[in-house]
């Protein structure tokens, strides 16, 4: 079954994220999961119209598993 992927209009610029992401994710050493996550969530970023610098910054977010904060504000 094939799937047809709608790219961002500028693929030049789409390309060039993407190595930024698959470049993070080695230096990370990320799952491939992780990594298909993150070049998904580009892909998405920048078809709603974000800057290249803001979708591979949040899709290099999804690369890292942060634990969860056990910081629960307030007073101490």
């Amino acid at each position: 079954m094939s799937t047809v992927v709608h790219l961002p209009s500028d693929v030049r610029r789409f390309h060039a994220g993407l190595d930024a992401v698959r470049q993070r994710a080695r230096q990370l050493g990320c799952t491939p999961e992780r990594r298909r996550l993150a070049l998904q969530t580009l892909l998405e970023e920048m078809r709603a119209g974000r800057s290249s610098g803001a979708a591979v910054a949040l899709a290099n977010s999804t690369l890292r598993d942060y634990p969860a904060s056990g910081w629960a504000g307030g007073a101490a």
